[in-house]
Formats: structure tokens, sequence, C-alpha cells
């Protein structure tokens, strides 16, 4: 991410405050460059088994409040929160890539009962990620989000040590897309945003999100969309232990 990351926009929750605040220039965004990729082509580890329709709003893909890992099935999405990592040796996460997924709480704000969360320690990159379109023991399949200008989050972590980096995963930069070659396979589009202890609300449009080389598509495939990643990323390979709340799709 060499650009500034004008596009990213946050509003802190703490003391009721309403203002919105831009982002001042950021790092890199390391993806799966960084760790060959690994655990970025692996196939979810938890789709969705019955989530309840839940459409009210179209524009809302997850608010966890239904308290299991499938993401609401509404305007044509299915699919499931997964945890991933660079399989460093000795590392530690939870929940653990396999085993089933399960929330964390209270989420966002104190009144929402669950929330994504993941946490641990030896990896450089670990995060969770939901599929938007796969049906249960299947490949994932992409999603037409061309709809939609962007996403928006909230999040938090246990201790503003790191960024949490945000990553649209589409055909034109997943392995599974078929499109991409080698060295521009896995180097996904996306931003950083700093995370405190308190919940922010966060918005990015597809406009505004860069990979990391210059090679390959120009910009976010948004009509093919398998999955949205969110990680940490480390060299030292610090704790890790952040949160992920309400996300949902700009119109």
């Amino acid at each position: 991410m060499r650009r500034a990351l004008a596009g990213l926009l946050f509003v802190p929750f703490a003391m009721g405050c309403g203002l919105v605040f831009g982002i001042s220039s950021g790092e890199l965004d390391p993806d799966a460059l960084g760790d060959g990729g690994r655990a970025d082509v692996a196939t979810d580890s938890n789709p969705p088994t019955d989530a309840p329709v839940k459409c009210d709003d179209p524009l809302l893909i997850d608010d966890l409040e239904d308290g299991n890992a499938a993401i609401p099935r509404c305007a044509g999405r299915q699919g499931a929160w997964s945890v991933f990592n660079d399989e460093t040796a000795g590392g530690t996460q939870s929940p653990s890539p396999g085993a089933p997924f399960t929330l964390g709480t209270p989420g966002a704000p104190e009144s929402s009962k669950f929330a994504a969360h993941t946490s641990g320690r030896g990896y450089k990159k670990a995060g969770m990620r939901f599929a938007l379109n796969q049906v249960p023991g299947s490949e994932r399949e992409t999603y037409d989000a061309s709809g939609y200008s962007g996403i928006r989050f909230r999040a938090k972590m246990a201790e503003p040590l790191q960024k949490v980096y945000l990553n649209v995963r589409d055909k034109s930069r997943d392995p599974a897309g078929g499109v991409c070659t080698p060295g521009v396979c896995g180097d996904l589009f996306g931003e950083g945003f700093p995370v405190t202890t308190e919940w922010q609300e966060f918005k990015v449009t597809w406009d505004k999100l860069e990979p990391d080389k210059d090679a390959g598509a120009a910009k976010v495939d948004s009509a093919h969309v398998y999955a949205i990643d969110f990680h940490v990323y480390s060299q030292e390979m610090i704790a890790f232990d952040f949160w992920v709340d309400d996300v949902a799709f700009l119109p």
C-alpha cells in the first residue's frame, strides 16, 4: 500500500464520539506473498450449515448475533468464518485452523453479544476470514459485490500493538480464480489500519485498495469476490488478539 490511506475512515465509539478521521500514510500490506500463500489458498474449514434466513438489511454481511460461524443467507450470500495462519512451527492460534470457529463475547457495542475473534502468538501472519459464496462441503465460489462501493466493519484489539489488515480475495488475485500468474497470485488488494482497545468503525471503498506490487490487475474485481480476510502481521511474531464485528457492504 504505497498510497496514503485516504479511503479508510474510522469512527471511535468511546464517549459516544461521532467524529470521522482520515488515516495517515501506512505500511505495505503483508499478504500471501510473505508466507508462500499456504494458508491463504486452503479451503475454508467451516462451511455453513443451516444459517437462518435473515435479510432485513441486504447491506449487512454479518453482525454475528446469530451466535454461529455462518454468515446469514442474504442477497445471494452464503459462507462462514474461519481462521488461517502462516503455519510457522510452534505457533498457536485460537480458534485453531480446522477446528469449529467459535465467537468471542461481547461484541460491539457493549449491547452486542458476539463478535469474530482470534488470538495467539508465534506467527508472522494470522487472521480470520469469511467466504461470501460457499455451500457446505464444497469449494468457494465468487460473489458479485459490484453493486456495492466497498465495505465497513468494527474492530478492536486487546493491545494496540499492530495494524490489522483487510484483504479482498477476488478472482484476479486468488489462485482459485485461475487468472493470476506466479508473483501475482496471492498479492491481494488491501489496506492496513490502526486498531485500538476501543471499538471503532472503519470504512473502505474498493477503489482505494491496492496490492503490494504493480503487476497484475489494477483494481479489485468486485464482481468476483471469494472472501474477505482480516489479519495481523509481525516480523517479531508477537502475540495478537483482535476482534471484528458488524461487517457490511457500503452502498
